[in-house]
């Protein structure tokens, strides 16, 4: 049986902080405040959270 080049690639290798980095960036993108995605993600300083 053929199999197409795609199933040919490693697996893709994501962890659970990946993600809420994906979350809290999306909600960002998607118009959240960051202030708000600062509090979601449990971050003392909104540095960490736009960083």
């Amino acid at each position: 049986m053929h199999r197409p080049h795609r199933l040919n690639r490693p697996p893709l290798d994501f962890t659970p902080h990946d993600f809420r980095r994906l979350f809290i960036t999306d909600a960002i993108r998607s118009g959240l405040p960051p202030h708000i995605a600062q509090a979601i993600a449990g971050h003392g300083n909104i540095n960490t959270t736009m960083g």
